[in-house]
């Protein structure tokens, strides 16, 4: 039995290797985050640190393909947005 978490990627899945790096790195902030937390995290968190990472790693060998300028105004959108959804719901 194979125990682990495996990352598959396909060819031509990513424009290039900047995002493909940015991605394998977000990805597992989520990862790590939900192993510390025993997955006791909301998904605003998950999304704001794999975010972080991103922005921490945004320079360097493979800067960050996308623009972060307003990357807390679309997460504060999204945020009201699924509350909305939640409340519609209930």
């Amino acid at each position: 039995m194979v125990k682990g978490i495996f990352l598959i990627v396909y060819q031509h899945a990513f424009e290039n290797i900047a995002h493909l790096c940015h991605a394998i790195g977000h990805e597992g902030c989520h990862i790590y985050d939900l192993m510390m937390t025993n997955g006791k995290i909301s998904e605003y968190e998950l999304e704001f640190n794999g975010y972080m990472w991103n922005f921490k790693h945004r320079y360097g060998p493979y800067p960050y393909p996308y623009d972060l300028d307003n990357l807390f105004t679309s997460m504060k959108e999204k945020n009201k947005r699924l509350k909305k959804e939640v409340i519609m719901k209930c």
